[in-house]
């Protein structure tokens, strides 16, 4: 699906409207490139295979949530592992709002927050489920 399906059906729904659709999937981008090229030097992020899924931003495009997988983690229930990755991810905030702010052509760089994503994990459970019928 494209993105302009995904905002005609957001639209419809109700959910979100135009810019902050497009401000979400620019972070994404933004982000995303980052760690591809390896630019994030956090100790705990260098060298991850870090998948940024999709970002939220609200309505007055405040505020973005942004989630995230680490195919290294994948499959471990750890919940220190997950804290120390978000911790890590908290920690290079201020560096991704200045490179927001350098790319996006903006007033105010919306505030970051970081989630893990957790619908691959279950999709490794109804995988095994199905192995199990």
């Amino acid at each position: 699906m494209d993105f302009n399906s995904d905002l005609v059906i957001a639209q419809r729904k109700g959910k979100q409207s135009k810019r902050p659709l497009q401000m979400g999937k620019e972070i994404k981008r933004i982000i995303s490139e980052l760690f591809q090229k390896s630019k994030v030097k956090d100790y705990v992020l260098f060298d991850r295979n870090i998948l940024i899924t999709h970002v939220d931003v609200n309505s007055d495009s405040s505020v973005a949530t942004v989630y995230f997988y680490d195919f290294l983690s994948m499959g471990i229930d750890n919940n220190e592992k997950q804290k120390e990755l978000l911790s890590a991810m908290k920690r290079c905030v201020p560096f991704f709002r200045k490179i927001l702010s350098k790319e996006l052509n903006i007033k105010v760089i919306p505030q970051l927050f970081f989630k893990i994503e957790t619908q691959f994990d279950r999709i490794e459970e109804v995988e095994q489920w199905f192995k199990d019928i």
